[in-house]
């Protein structure tokens, strides 16, 4: 994250994790940098805002023997175009999260 406005925000630098098509692989240390929102999104949006939140990931309802509950890493994307005000429209992306060992 570089706007100047988030630099209170604290999160692990994108370095520290790496990406796959279906997973973000991080140390339990870098995991533990995430802040964690589970019920909302932060304000302050800014591109490469990172957090953490759980959630299931499969098309099992909760309590379902067969649900997957599973930690997401999530970000703020910039989608490229704007609204009526000329401010960027941000999208949330998210993917699971892994941990190595």
């Amino acid at each position: 994250m570089t706007h100047p406005l988030g630099q209170h925000w604290q999160q692990p630098k994108k370095e520290d994790i790496s990406l796959s098509l279906r997973y973000a692989w991080m140390t339990m240390e870098t995991f533990r940098k995430l802040c964690v929102y589970q019920t909302s999104t932060p304000i302050g949006v800014y591109a490469g805002k990172m957090w953490r939140m759980q959630a299931y990931t499969n098309r099992y309802p909760p309590g379902h023997p067969n649900s997957k509950h599973e930690w997401l890493l999530c970000w703020y994307q910039p989608l490229g175009e704007f609204n009526s005000r000329d401010k960027p429209i941000f999208i949330v992306d998210w993917i699971i999260i892994q941990i190595e060992p």
